[in-house]
Order: C-alpha cells, then structure tokens, then sequence
C-alpha cells in the first residue's frame, strides 16, 4: 500500500522539479487527479485503474482552453508555448481540434461540432502521455521510484497495443488513487502556480500577472451565456440558490463544487447566487442543507437546462457532476468546515452528509 506521506511527499518532488522542459507532467498530475474523482464509485472511492483514453480526454479537457490566443501585452498575439524548445505534439493536436470545432473550449463543444477530429486529437494525446509523460512523471532524480501507479509498456508502445484487450491500463498502488483525490486541494494549486510560472518563463511574460492566470486556469475563462442565466433563474424562480432572496440584476453563477477543487462547468454544477453568499461561500464545500437541495435540483429540475445546454454544446454531465462531488466529500477528515449559510460555516456529521450523495448513478 502506499503510504500517504510518500505519495504526498514524492508528488511535492515531481511538482517542485527544476528543470522541466514541458508542461506534460504537471498536465499529468491533473488529469490523473481529475480522471480518479470524475470515476469514483456511489461511496466517492476512485478506481484502481485508468485508461489512458480516460487520461487523454482529461488533458485535452485542461489544454483546450489554454490554446486560445492570449492577448497579454506583454506577449504576441497567439498560443502560448508549453515547451521550452521544439514542438509539442499535444499542443498541436489540441490547437487543431480548437480551430476545426470552431474556437471550442471544451471537450464537449468539441465532440459535437468535430467529432472526427476530437478522435484524432485524442489518439496523438494518448499515444504521447503514454509514450513519455506516464513513463516518466516517477522518475526522481533520474531514479525511477513507482509510488503512485505501475504500467507495462515501454516507450515503443503503439496505439494499437493500448486498445487492445488489457491495454492501456494505468493501475494504482493500494490506496494511491484515494490519497491522490484526498490531497487535491493542496495539489491543484500548487500545480497551477508551476505552471503559470513555467509558461511565463518560456513566453516572456510577468509571472506575476494576474491575466495569464486567468488565461491558464481561470473560472472566468469562458463567459457564462444569457440563456444559462436565464435558465438557472428560471429554475431558481429568480431566487438566490443559497438564501432563497431574489436575485438582483447583477446576479453570480456560482459552482457548487468550488473550481479550485475540481474545475466542472457542466450546468449540474451551476447556480445563481447574490454577490454576498457567493463571496461568503468562496472555496468551501456546502453543508447538508444546501447538498440536498443541489441533488433535488439536478433530479428533478433541470430537464430544460440541459436539453438546452447539449443543443449549444455547453458541458452537461449528470454522472462525472456527481462523482466528482461524492469524491470531494468521501475525502474530507471529520471537523472540516463546511459552509451553512452566509458567513455561516460548521463542522457537519459528515456521514449524513455523505448519505446526500450516496445513491446509484442515473440509467
């Protein structure tokens, strides 16, 4: 079994590496991290395994909205190197299904308007990731040293081998795919900051600034559409989702689940709010109260939202907006916070809370 020290202390390592030439392994770390909490079963437990297709589409899903120009001033119109010298084969093919699905920013506009090309993406992506990143992200110090997951493939390995029956599966180390959900909201950020600073590096960019950010990793990357604001309106009958108050003209969209714990834009996980619960709530987790509300919603209520938001391509996904909540709470210690109401925050029988959210995925 691996012990959660190791696997947070040689994740610290891989994070803190210094001379990185891409941003490969920390687009890793992510979509292993993402890919486990988007599978976790009825309990919020993550799977012993992944394939890398399952890898492949959380890295497209993390650099779709990357390679749209970014108009720094401080930086030339256009896509953002992620490599220090060379070409990537992963921007590439991500940049492609960007431009093919018509500026598409998310996996889901992408399957509808490129489908073709979303597959060809995906085949170089996983290829690549399995070729280099998934071979090398446990290698310290030019030691290799498992801690996370195990593999048997070496860098010759070919698509075809990867689909077929058996292949391509990455499986974890007793415990590891747990531990590795459980420190997410440690390791997300931390992985960010990384990032933001290596491409700053590679563009000539201020590291501190707040736009390349945004650009990388933002909530606000992509603006939220009227119709979505009319919709959640609707189904909130024009009321605050948290305090039941009307909503004002200036109304929040808000995510249930926060960004900085697992970035969902799928409409399960969108609600209106007033801009005084919004700012209260922030990053934490909600409590009892409001989780049922949010399950009651998404069973019963949402029926014209997400017919609407698969006919405009916007993300609507029922079973990964509940696992990844289910996955957020199974991997929470006893005495966390969570937030009741505005500038209301308590410590929750997290069994009950969990009992929320334990029920079978949709048929």
């Amino acid at each position: 079994m691996s012990e959660p020290g190791l696997v947070a202390e040689r994740l610290l390592r891989v994070i803190d590496e210094g001379q990185r030439t891409a941003t490969y392994k920390l687009a890793l770390i992510l979509a292993l991290l993402d890919a486990s909490a988007s599978l976790a079963d009825a309990n919020g437990k993550a799977p012993q395994r992944l394939h890398t297709r399952v890898v492949a589409e959380q890295v497209v899903r993390l650099y779709l909205p990357q390679v749209r120009s970014y108009l720094g001033a401080d930086a030339e119109d256009g896509p953002l190197r992620q490599i220090s010298s060379g070409k990537s084969v992963t921007l590439r093919a991500v940049l492609a299904l960007h431009l093919a699905a018509g500026g598409a920013t998310t996996l889901e506009a992408a399957r509808s308007r490129a489908p073709g090309e979303l597959e060809r993406c995906l085949d170089e992506v996983e290829l690549n990731f399995a070729r280099f990143p998934v071979l090398r992200l446990q290698v310290l110090g030019g030691v290799p040293l498992p801690f996370l997951y195990d593999v048997d493939w070496t860098e010759n390995v070919s698509l075809g081998r990867l689909h077929a029956p058996g292949g391509g599966s990455i499986r974890f180390r007793d415990g590891a795919s747990d531990q590795l959900v459980q420190l997410a909201s440690l390791v997300r950020p931390l992985v960010e900051v990384h990032w933001v600073r290596q491409v700053a590096r590679w563009n000539g960019i201020d590291v501190e600034s707040e736009q390349l950010r945004r650009h990388l990793f933002g909530a606000d990357r992509v603006a939220f559409p009227a119709w979505l604001r009319g919709s959640l309106a609707e189904v909130q009958d024009g009321r605050c989702f948290y305090c039941a108050e009307p909503l004002p003209a200036a109304a929040q969209v808000d995510h249930v689940l926060p960004w900085s714990r697992f970035p969902n834009d799928a409409v399960e996980n969108l609600v209106l709010a007033d801009s005084r619960c919004n700012a209260s709530k922030r990053d934490f987790l909600v409590g009892i109260d409001h989780l049922s509300t949010w399950v009651r919603r998404n069973r019963c209520d949402l029926g014209a939202t997400t017919a609407a938001a698969t006919e405009r391509g916007w993300p609507t996904d029922p079973d990964r907006s509940a696992a990844l909540m289910r996955a957020g709470y199974a991997h929470l210690p006893e005495g966390t916070p969570l937030w009741i109401g505005r500038n209301r925050v308590a410590a929750e029988d997290l069994v009950a809370v969990r009992s929320v959210l334990a029920f079978d995925r949709p048929g």
